[in-house]
């Protein structure tokens, strides 16, 4: 690829990326065009939603690793 070609290639990204992203955000919307377009209150709805998942794993693997040392030693060693 040519150096005219390339450098084309990283104008065009960087104008992407300003019109796209950072204009939007300056305007006070607050999220990049190119995420989605989910609202605030919809991304912590996410967030909660996962940390809430992230959480119910963590009971149950404390729950199996209790299981785990309470349960007599088997026969096979």
């Amino acid at each position: 690829m040519s150096t005219w070609a390339a450098a084309l290639v990283a104008a065009a990204a960087i104008g992407f990326t300003y019109f796209f992203c950072v204009r939007p955000m300056m305007r006070g919307r607050g999220h990049c065009g190119m995420s989605g377009g989910a609202s605030r209150e919809q991304q912590r709805g996410v967030t909660k939603r996962e940390i809430a998942d992230l959480r119910e794993d963590l009971r149950i693997l404390r729950a199996q690793e209790q299981l785990r040392r309470q349960a007599p030693p088997s026969a096979d060693g």
